[in-house]
């Protein structure tokens, strides 16, 4: 019901599109995961200007808003389906879909090295088959995630703590003791606030957008995996593209691969001083405690979605990640 009264939204914005467009520009509904005054939805909202700006006469987006139009985990199928042509999605938010698709939040090479190295062309070709879709851009990484937490950690133990955690990135959880709590990012505060949740998993960047700094004590050092955002272009739209629309937009999403990496290495030294500013507390685990903790990670995600991917997870771990 929410997809479709979503799509009758998208054919009224349609109808508004100006008679003086040039025939041979076309207009693409976009939309986000997230909510465009937090960090990762100004970031879409950089490249949705960018793509506008340098592609007069070629391609426009119609930017449709984040979570306030559509639930994010109703996203991926709104994208599959056509009800929106251009997603900038988490891939661990599509990942009933195409259940390798949160192996990029894995991934310790950065996009750039993605395209060279055939990893690129891999996940496309399966973005292509199982979410209809053309594989535009993989940013984020860089930013690492890590567990916030209400309550002091003093050992490698969740037992008995309800930790929120999005799909895909949950064994760990499981592995330390702790209980999985899925929500959308939108119930995150009033769960802590009502301690209905111990914790969740985040990235570095966007908590304090999200409000959430009041209600969270500690933040578990190191970081861990990369945060990984896909844009993705719903394939028969992509298809009805010309040959030029096409390579406007694939250079487009370089770019702002590009773009997105230089922020990320400005940004995290600030992150880190508006947390702490905030009240909230470091808890640095080290030496084996630190490459348990890491380890227990990276294993059981990808153990995950090996098991998900018998075919093609043991062959995307060896381009997703450093010899």
């Amino acid at each position: 019901m929410r997809i479709r009264c979503f799509a009758v939204a998208l054919a009224l914005v349609g109808l508004g599109t100006s008679a003086g467009a040039r025939a041979d520009e076309i207009k693409l509904r976009a939309a986000s995961a997230f909510h465009v005054d937090t960090i990762f939805g100004r970031l879409f909202a950089d490249f949705a200007k960018h793509v506008n700006e340098t592609g007069k006469g070629l391609v426009q987006f119609d930017f449709v808003r984040g979570p306030e139009a559509m639930p994010p985990f109703e996203l991926g199928n709104a994208l599959k389906t056509g009800v929106v042509d251009i997603a900038n999605i988490p891939p661990n938010y599509y990942e009933r879909l195409m259940p390798l698709a949160t192996a990029t939040a894995f991934q310790t090479i950065d996009p750039e090295e993605q395209r060279r190295n055939g990893a690129y062309a891999f996940i496309a070709e399966r973005v292509r088959a199982q979410m209809n879709a053309h594989y535009l851009a993989n940013y984020g990484h860089g930013i690492p995630f890590h567990l916030y937490l209400r309550r002091k950690l003093d050992a490698l133990d969740l037992k008995g703590r309800k930790i929120r955690v999005p799909p895909g990135l949950d064994e760990f959880v499981r592995e330390f003791g702790g209980t999985i709590v899925q929500m959308p990012p939108g119930d995150v505060f009033p769960a802590l606030e009502r301690g209905v949740i111990d914790g969740y998993a985040w990235p570095l960047w966007g908590i304090l957008d999200l409000g959430w700094g009041s209600v969270t004590k500690y933040r578990v050092d190191p970081g861990w995996t990369n945060v990984s955002i896909h844009i993705l272009v719903n394939l028969e739209r992509w298809n009805a593209l010309s040959p030029q629309q096409r390579e406007f937009l694939d250079q487009a999403g370089i770019w702002f691969e590009r773009y997105a990496a230089r922020l990320i290495v400005e940004r995290g030294a600030e992150e880190r001083r508006k947390q702490a500013a905030a009240g909230i507390e470091t808890i640095t685990l080290t030496g084996s405690a630190q490459e348990k903790y890491i380890g227990v990670i990276y294993e059981s995600g990808w153990k995950s979605i090996i098991r998900r991917s018998p075919a093609d997870g043991p062959r995307l771990r060896e381009l997703l990640t450093k010899k």
